[in-house]
């Protein structure tokens, strides 16, 4: 299993997914004072590479039989020391003067003079929305497309799988500065990554804010719209992450969007919430957006070893018919590992059949 950075910061579904544990074990360790998260965004814990150790190392003693009474005596005893991080080529951005030239060089405007606008939604958490929207994005760039991902989750979570630490989103240009007018243009706060033709629009925590600031002001649901065409952008697709709410963040990204995708986790309860969500879709396009529409469910981590996951599968394709991806993303390891070094899977592991979803649902997304 490769080390994790130290200043990678992980939230609880990327945790589970990495040591294999439900997300409710991990958070009842937590409450239990076995590990200590680094903070909570949006009732999210989020954990650096140490806490991640402790969490290691309480599942191995649990599954020698290890009474918890007695983890926390020797959780307490024992000095951690979290991993180096292993420095990676491919991990460094562009800045400055290489960055100006090159989008001298290569921005241009799309085929039909405007990028299409697709939203990743569901107002579950751990479902996978911020890993494909990286990644769906990566592969569009890959196919040759100019491909912006929006970081429109106060978590930034996005933010970092594409490459910033949360040092830097906390210090970097982020979409909120358009939100408060500290920056008079998307343009200004955009900057590229590992991936050739995909550029980011950071994150950082002050979008959680948003829903404050605005509970007062004239169509405060066409905020991001109005960013987003303030002036036109050099792209042919347009990728927003959302956050695992229905609140008016997630609003103004319906709002902005021309095409929804839904990501399900292949597991029970999946489909929980997934028909407000639609419910939502509908009354958006009603009444804000009479060109959203529902382009598809993504199935994600399916486990084909897993008997209930193939059941979970047929149970969406019942619901939502036509709508549903034919293709599916399978739970693997590499996803996680990913994030940790900030590049989408496409770099990362370019082989792993993850990997390989992803590209088929970008074929999709392009042919219609």
């Amino acid at each position: 299993m490769a080390e994790i950075p130290r200043d990678i910061e992980l939230t609880t579904g990327q945790v589970a997914a990495l040591l294999g544990l439900p997300l409710s074990r991990v958070r009842f360790w937590v409450r239990y004072g076995l590990v200590q998260p680094v903070r909570e965004v949006n009732h999210t814990y989020l954990f650096n590479s140490e806490a991640v150790e402790r969490l290691r190392y309480v599942a191995a003693r649990r599954a020698a039989g290890v009474s918890l009474a007695q983890i926390r005596r020797e959780v307490a005893a024992l000095a951690w020391q979290a991993p180096q991080p292993a420095p990676s080529a491919t991990h460094q951005l562009v800045t400055g003067s290489q960055w100006a030239t090159e989008r001298q060089l290569t921005a241009r405007p799309t085929a039909g003079g405007t990028p299409r606008f697709l939203v990743l939604a569901n107002q579950k958490g751990g479902v996978g929305k911020t890993t494909s929207s990286v990644n769906i994005g990566a592969a569009l760039a890959e196919l040759g497309q100019r491909v912006l991902v929006v970081d429109w989750d106060p978590q930034a979570n996005a933010s970092q799988a594409l490459g910033l630490s949360p040092q830097e989103t906390e210090k970097a240009p982020s979409v909120f500065d358009c939100v408060s007018e500290k920056a008079s243009s998307l343009q200004e706060v955009i900057r590229p990554t590992a991936v050739p033709r995909l550029d980011l629009a950071p994150a950082n925590i002050q979008l959680s804010g948003l829903e404050l600031d605005l509970a007062h002001k004239l169509g405060r649901e066409f905020t991001l719209r109005t960013i987003c065409h303030r002036e036109p952008l050099p792209y042919d697709w347009v990728i927003i992450d959302t956050p695992p709410t229905l609140g008016l963040i997630t609003i103004n990204a319906l709002v902005a969007g021309e095409m929804v995708v839904i990501p399900v986790q292949a597991e029970y309860l999946a489909l929980e919430g997934v028909r407000q969500l639609v419910n939502t879709v509908g009354v958006v396009r009603e009444r804000l957006n009479p060109a959203l529409k529902l382009v598809g469910v993504l199935i994600t981590m399916y486990d084909g070893n897993d008997p209930i996951a193939p059941v979970i599968r047929r149970r969406v394709e019942e619901v939502f018919g036509k709508h549903v991806f034919l293709a599916v993303i399978p739970r693997s390891a590499k996803v996680v590992e990913a994030q940790m070094y900030g590049q989408p899977l496409n770099l990362f592991a370019p082989q792993d059949p993850a990997t390989g979803a992803y590209r088929e649902v970008a074929r999709m997304l392009m042919t219609g």
